[in-house]
């Protein structure tokens, strides 16, 4: 007889007879089998949670606990389980989500993440907004783009996005991770029609004024606008349509007009 059919007994025995569930010894017939049950079904292994149809209860001290806990920060339900088991309320983690969900109608969720920004920064950022809000799509169309970033050498992905489907964990190639991983700082510019080539930055070297000025400004910036070609790729053809009002964007900074 599977766990399944034996539970479904034991429930209609409890039905009948009028038994308290918090009895620890009984005997029930199962299929003309007795079978002696000599300890409180409700006390089992987390294991065998798993099968039983009977998870344990969150009592009323476990519900004050779980109530208190809504809008903290890292209160994972296995986390909250381990709480409340040390506490004295043998529960599984099952149980606190089902409470979570069905009875407090509650739903986990990650943290947004957002830029920490002063008050200085918001009323700079206001301010671009209101006075460029009227632009239209010819203006924006003057505008080149330039930013540096660095990046990482043996980067290691997102664990949670990096899955692999194998049937043996030992097959599965694993990711090397550096201790101290290489880094370069690359520049590049784009436009609403072409793109610049990279400028790598050397390694060591610092992007003060006079190097942004020498290096990147009059070496691949210039290069870049002074195209002419009408077609091709992105990085040969002209990167704007007209000379004469370009406006260069430059990180940190609000737009600088070239003449």
């Amino acid at each position: 007889m599977t766990i399944v059919a034996a539970n479904r007994k034991w429930r209609k025995y409890l039905e009948a007879d009028n038994l308290s569930r918090s009895a620890t010894t009984y005997d029930v017939s199962l299929n003309n089998e007795s079978e002696h049950f000599e300890r409180n079904i409700y006390q089992i292994s987390e294991e065998e949670r798993c099968f039983t149809s009977y998870p344990p209860k969150i009592n009323r001290v476990a519900k004050i606990v779980l109530k208190k806990s809504l809008g903290k920060r890292r209160q994972s339900t296995r986390k909250l389980a381990l709480r409340l088991t040390r506490s004295g309320s043998n529960v599984f983690h099952m149980s606190v989500h089902r409470y979570l969900r069905k009875s407090l109608g509650v739903k986990p969720y990650k943290r947004p993440r957002k830029p920490r920004l002063t008050k200085k920064m918001k009323e700079n950022r206001m301010k671009f907004a209101v006075t460029h809000k009227d632009w239209t799509v010819g203006d924006w169309n003057r505008v080149l783009w330039s930013d540096e970033s660095p990046f990482k050498f043996f980067q290691i992905p997102n664990r949670q996005n990096d899955r692999v489907w194998s049937k043996d964990a030992a097959s599965i190639q694993p990711c090397m991770k550096v201790k101290f991983p290489a880094k370069i700082q690359v520049w590049g510019m784009m436009s609403h029609q072409a793109l610049s080539e990279l400028h790598i930055i050397p390694q060591g070297e610092t992007v003060n004024g006079d190097y942004y000025r020498t290096k990147i400004l009059a070496g691949t910036c210039k290069d870049a606008i002074h195209r002419t070609a009408k077609n091709g790729s992105v990085l040969k053809r002209s990167i704007t349509s007209e000379m004469s009002g370009i406006i260069f964007m430059q990180t940190g900074h609000l737009l600088t007009l070239l003449n």
